[in-house]
């Protein structure tokens, strides 16, 4: 996807090897487009694939416990001076689908003019379990999503990176 978005090429990034990780200087993040990038959050993951999307996507809920990958969120707060993503991130080279536990449709509605992400989540939205979830991965899901349901929201460019 990097090169035919960017016009760019990155050869052995964190898809071929986990300790060469390609990241931005500016604010110190990985280039989503070499890894799989996971927020920790619900809130941060309606930011992906790019702020300015705007349509259906997914929003999917995945295991990542027992994998490897880069903890970029960890990497921003080694940095002296460095911005970190308030929603924290970590990419990993590939994602299982045995490790993808649920999944909702959510509708991106680009970015505002200051930066930052619009998101709306349906007033019916409801996760579609395809995973093993345990009982307390379930809980977590429907209270994060009870939290946004039924609304629409702007998420400023404040809130995107915590500087």
């Amino acid at each position: 996807m990097l090169r035919p978005r960017r016009g760019l090429r990155f050869d052995a990034t964190i898809m071929m090897d986990q300790n060469k990780a390609c990241c931005w200087s500016g604010n110190n993040d990985i280039f989503n487009e070499t890894a799989v990038c996971v927020s920790r959050s619900f809130f941060g993951g309606t930011a992906f694939p790019e702020r300015e999307t705007s349509g259906h996507y997914y929003l999917w809920a995945v295991n990542c416990g027992p994998l490897l990958g880069f903890d970029t969120e960890q990497y921003q707060l080694n940095l002296p001076n460095s911005r970190q993503w308030r929603p924290g991130e970590k990419a990993f080279p590939f994602i299982p689908p045995a490790n993808i536990l649920a999944y909702l449709q959510i509708e991106r509605r680009g970015a505002p003019p200051g930066g930052g992400w619009r998101v709306e989540i349906s007033g019916n939205a409801n996760w579609t379990y395809v995973g093993a979830p345990s009982v307390r991965q379930r809980v977590y899901f429907e209270d994060e999503l009870a939290a946004w349901r039924g609304g629409s929201y702007e998420i400023p460019a404040a809130y995107d990176f915590a500087t």
